[in-house]
């Protein structure tokens, strides 16, 4: 094991925080509805299943549209909020 690594191995990092691996903004997107939401927030909860415009980490959410029956996001909304993501991330 190589020196860099040799601190991870103990009990108190048996499991990543999400928060440390993923960026504070993030894309959201489940069927029919998108969000940005901060995993930096006080209130950010990763076991959460559900998502709408109400949770307290959702910085921005907009519903997709009914077409032909199926909730979709249209892709100019989905590539909208990656590009805000890239620059509340600072990149």
């Amino acid at each position: 094991m190589n020196k860099e690594n040799e601190n991870l191995n103990g009990p108190e990092n048996s499991a990543l925080n999400i928060a440390d691996v993923m960026p504070r903004f993030f894309l959201d997107e489940r069927v029919g509805c998108i969000a940005i939401r901060d995993s930096h927030h006080p209130d950010f909860d990763v076991e959460h299943q559900g998502l709408d415009s109400e949770l307290p980490d959702v910085v921005e959410f907009e519903m997709g549209k009914l077409v032909n029956n199926e909730w979709v996001v249209p892709e100019d909304v989905t590539n909208s909020f990656r590009e805000k993501c890239r620059i509340l991330n600072g990149a």
